[in-house]
C-alpha cells in the first residue's frame, strides 16, 4: 500500500512560499521508512513544500506514522508558529488492503508578529504669547514606504496620509503593526515670524513583538532675535570745566519704541516700550546696546 502526505500553510508570508518542511514517517515497530517503502534503523527525513504532497509506495501490511520535525524547522522569521491549531503529527495509520493509498495532510499556522507604536506630543516656547497651533498631524510608514491609514495598524499605499491628530501633550497608539522599523511624519507645523525646532523624528521607531514603542516628538516655538542696530553712549567731561571725580555717578535715560530684552553690557535687559531705564555711569564709561534683540 501506499501512503500519500500533504502539505497546506497558512498565515506566513509570500517569501516563504518555497521553504521546505521535513517529516518521518515509521512503522509499528519504530522502524523508519524510506522514501521508497523501505525500512530504516536510523533516521530518515523526507522534505514537503506547501502546497505539495509526497507519496511513499509498497509499504507492508502495518500501521505507520507521520510526524513533521518542528522546532527550528518550522520557524519564519517575523512569524510565529501556531502549535495549538497545526496539525503536526497522524494517529496511525493503517495499510491493510493490496494498492491502498492512505491520504494525512500535515497543517502549518502562522500569525505574523506585531506590537505597538506610541507617540507623544509635546509642545514649548520661550514666549508664553506664540500663537501654536492647537492641533498636529502626523503620518507613520513602515520600511516598504507604505503609509498606516488608522490605529488599527492598517497597511496602505506609498501616498503619504496624516491620519493621526494630536493636542499639545496628547498621545496616540496605533496597534497590530508587524515588527520592524517605522518613519514618523509631522504635517508643516510652523508659525509665521517665529522659529521651530522639531525633535523626537530624526530616528526611526521600531517596534518589537508584544512591545508597545514609544516616540515623544518636541516642538520648540522662539521668537526669532532681530537686528536692531547698535548704539553705544559714552559719559564724558565737557573741555574746559572743572576736574570731576572718577568716582561720580550719573544717571542716564535710556528708552527704545519697541518692547524687548537688549543686550546691555553683555547681558539681557527686559525693557518697556517707550519707558526709560536708569544707568549710573561714571566720567569716560560706556554703556553699549548690541544688534540683537528677542
Amino acid at each position: 500500500g501506499s501512503i500519500k502526505v500533504t502539505k497546506t500553510v497558512s498565515g506566513a508570508p509570500a517569501s516563504a512560499s518555497d521553504k521546505e518542511y521535513t517529516f518521518t514517517v515509521t512503522n509499528s515497530d519504530g522502524k523508519w521508512i524510506t522514501a521508497d517503502g523501505a525500512l530504516s534503523d536510523t533516521s530518515v527525513t523526507h522534505t514537503i513544500k506547501a502546497g505539495g504532497e509526497v507519496v511513499i509506495d509498497n509499504l507492508l501490511f502495518d500501521t505507520y506514522k507521520v510526524t513533521e520535525v518542528t522546532g527550528d524547522a518550522v520557524k519564519i522569521t517575523n512569524y510565529t508558529f501556531d502549535t495549538a491549531n497545526s496539525i503536526t503529527a497522524s494517529n496511525p495509520i493503517e495499510i491493510s488492503t493490496p494498492g491502498e493509498v492512505k491520504t494525512f495532510e500535515l497543517k502549518n499556522y502562522y500569525t505574523q508578529d506585531k506590537g505597538k507604536l506610541t507617540i507623544n506630543k509635546v509642545v514649548t516656547k520661550n514666549d508664553s504669547s506664540i500663537p501654536v497651533p492647537t492641533s498636529f498631524h502626523f503620518a507613520v510608514k513602515n520600511e516598504e514606504g507604505k503609509y498606516i491609514t488608522d490605529q488599527n495598524g492598517t497597511i496602505g499605499t506609498t501616498t503619504a496620509v496624516f491620519p493621526f491628530n494630536l493636542a499639545q501633550d496628547g498621545s496616540v497608539t496605533i496597534s497590530n503593526l508587524p515588527i520592524g522599523k517605522y518613519t514618523i511624519e509631522e504635517q508643516d507645523a510652523r508659525v509665521t515670524g517665529y522659529t521651530l525646532t522639531v525633535s523626537g523624528i530624526e530616528e526611526t521607531a521600531t517596534v518589537t513583538k508584544d512591545g508597545d514603542t514609544a516616540k515623544t516628538v518636541t516642538n520648540h516655538y522662539e521668537t526669532p532675535k532681530v537686528r536692531a542696530g547698535d548704539l553705544t553712549i559714552t559719559k564724558v567731561q565737557a573741555e574746559g570745566s572743572a576736574s570731576i571725580s572718577s568716582e561720580i555717578t550719573f544717571p542716564i535715560g535710556v528708552a527704545f519704541d519697541k518692547a524687548g530684552s537688549y543686550c546691555v553690557d553683555g547681558s539681557f535687559v527686559a525693557f518697556t516700550a517707550n519707558t526709560p531705564k536708569i544707568f549710573n555711569v561714571k566720567i569716560g564709561q560706556k554703556i553699549k546696546r548690541s544688534e540683537e534683540r528677542r
